[in-house]
């Protein structure tokens, strides 16, 4: 695997997130102030619908796809994956859609208590199976190491959504419709122009054969993308039913913060997961050796950024929205931990992934999704949105463990098993201390809370969680990536 390529993968997609959660970050200080916690509440419940709407109908298609991308042997066999895969989510997403039409009132009727809202779940029911079309074209782009292209159309088709989405809320009062309106309306748009980019990957081509691989492959972990829907957002459903949807509006605003971590971690997986495939495919002895170290790497790197993160979260609230939100700070932190677990599948989930056994993505996931919903419906009636994010910390860790124990017996990934526990500690204990850091002025603040993360950071390498080798290689890889950008 050549990091310098990687890391420059790693790069663009990373400042191609940034750029997207900056889009995020600019538009909350003007949702914050023409919506409620509890019009967040209500956003958030039908995005959450429609993301298990897109769990189920994706079929692992696009896990699939990789796999067996990889597996062709010439371009022409390559075009015909792409092209039978293409064509089936293309025709399959919008099918779906339309068949769910019956169903968005019985759950605007079970949620809601009334039907008001049936429109906006019909819209977004829609936008989302072009979403998957859209998604796919992207997975086209990441399997070709076209990461500047990726990059430019997934920044780009935020850019349109959040100012279509402005336009629709701020000039024609729509509301909440005109968010959805705005995702529905730039996703037909960008269709045919993805389309067109990727014009030389298909042909007119159709093989049963090969959607049968796909599915086969794929359908296996539709459970799992069920299990990971749990995850993301069944929080969100019992928040919404045990506590109040003031509760789930601001939950909502501690996820986009700590989200920032899910959108790195989506650029490193991204980034990541091509060139582990095809290191392990070209070098089976010696990626158990590779892999245990990145995850090393991985760990300590999501675990600075969340400790970054959650010590700085009341103060970029307070920046970013009005005086109603800002107890959502307090949440930042354990969604935060989660996202470190997270990024952490990125290896411990390979051994899986690379030995074909998907079956026991859907053991692991829905056991730990199962934790998750009772760990919610126990903590939520008491604790809130608090009790939600930990539930949500304390579940992803469960996978992470389980994944990395299967995996290690599949393909023999060597962690480092006493620098990951050491960097694990670390974090945890110094995420958990922040809320209990001295309150003063803003410039006070900022130096304790500067000197905070910086004992975080001598703490790690002190404690040897990354050794002093380990430093020195980032370092220069660091400084090599620099020099060619200059």
């Amino acid at each position: 695997m050549k990091f310098s390529s990687l890391f420059k993968d790693m790069a663009i997609y990373g400042l191609g997130d940034v750029l997207l959660k900056m889009f995020s970050i600019i538009t909350l200080p003007i949702y914050t102030r023409i919506f409620s916690p509890e019009d967040f509440g209500i956003l958030t419940s039908i995005v959450t619908f429609s993301a298990l709407f897109s769990q189920v109908i994706e079929l692992g298609i696009n896990s699939a796809f990789a796999r067996f991308y990889f597996q062709a042997e010439s371009l022409y066999e390559r075009q015909k994956v792409t092209s039978t895969a293409l064509f089936f989510i293309t025709i399959w997403s919008i099918v779906a859609a339309g068949c769910m039409i019956p169903f968005a009132g019985i759950f605007s009727r079970w949620f809601f208590q009334t039907e008001k809202y049936n429109p906006l779940l019909i819209l977004s029911l829609f936008a989302t199976s072009l979403a998957l079309i859209n998604g796919f074209t992207s997975q086209i782009l990441r399997n070709q190491f076209k990461a500047k292209l990726f990059a430019i159309l997934n920044t780009t088709s935020s850019f349109l959504g959040i100012g279509l989405s402005l336009l629709f809320i701020l000039v024609y009062k729509q509301g909440i419709l005109g968010f959805f309106l705005a995702n529905l309306v730039v996703n037909i748009g960008m269709i045919p122009i993805r389309y067109w980019l990727i014009k030389e990957s298909i042909i007119l081509f159709w093989s049963w054969q090969i959607l049968k691989s796909l599915m086969v492959y794929g359908i296996p972990l539709i459970p799992m993308s069920i299990a990971y829907w749990v995850f993301v957002s069944s929080d969100r459903l019992i928040i919404g039913k045990l506590s109040t949807f003031d509760q789930l509006g601001l939950y909502s605003v501690a996820n986009n913060i700590s989200n920032i971590l899910g959108f790195l971690n989506s650029a490193l997986g991204q980034a990541f997961s091509p060139y582990a495939i095809k290191h392990h495919e070209e070098n089976r002895e010696t990626s158990g050796l590779l892999l245990g170290k990145c995850l090393t790497y991985i760990v300590a790197f999501f675990g600075l950024l969340c400790l970054g993160l959650s010590t700085f979260s009341l103060d970029l609230i307070k920046i970013l929205s009005t005086v109603d939100f800002y107890p959502a700070a307090i949440a930042v932190g354990p969604l935060s931990l989660g996202f470190v677990a997270f990024a952490s599948t990125q290896v411990t989930a390979l051994g899986i992934t690379l030995s074909n056994q998907t079956y026991y993505f859907v053991l692991f996931s829905w056991i730990s999704a199962l934790l998750n919903l009772a760990l919610n419906i126990l903590l939520v009636p008491s604790f809130g949105m608090l009790g939600a994010s930990w539930a949500t910390a304390f579940s992803y860790i469960f996978l992470t463990i389980c994944y990395g124990i299967k995996s290690k017996n599949l393909i023999k990934i060597q962690y480092e098993t006493s620098q990951l526990l050491k960097i694990t500690v670390i974090t945890v204990i110094g995420t958990v201390m922040i809320p209990f850091l001295p309150d003063s002025s803003f410039i006070i603040n900022l130096i304790i809370k500067s000197i905070y993360c910086l004992i975080y950071v001598i703490l790690i390498i002190l404690f040897q969680g990354i050794k002093n080798e380990d430093v020195n290689f980032l370092w220069s890889r660091a400084s090599a990536i620099i020099e060619k950008i200059k």
